[in-house]
């Protein structure tokens, strides 16, 4: 005879059987369960949950947070200065900052 599993254990257990895709039957002989054992514990805890569908409402605060402000590389070509938020596409920047090059250039 197996030793009593808590409910902790098998709560972790259905859980996981939720979300494996599984039957109950294939679940059970991957975990080295009896598929019965399985079926018992999944329908006790599934009428235990809250009567709204399984769904319970919990409250939720929202705390206020300051928006970022972007961070901005400065980059200095000749007399130019171009400034970009950093993320932009490093191709767009290394064009910017070659047709900049070329019309700092003296004729």
């Amino acid at each position: 005879m197996r030793p009593k599993r808590p409910r902790s254990w098998w709560q972790t257990i259905v859980a996981d059987f939720e979300t494996s895709g599984l039957t109950v039957t294939r679940f059970a002989a991957v975990h080295d369960l009896h598929p019965e054992s399985l079926r018992h514990w999944r329908s006790k805890l599934a009428r235990e949950l809250p009567a709204a569908g399984g769904m319970a409402l919990v409250r939720v605060e929202l705390a206020e947070v300051a928006p970022l402000a972007p961070q901005v590389l400065t980059a200095v070509v000749g007399p130019a200065e171009l400034r970009v938020i950093i993320g932009t596409d490093p191709s767009y920047v290394g064009a910017v900052v070659a047709a900049i090059a070329r019309a700092a250039q003296p004729c």
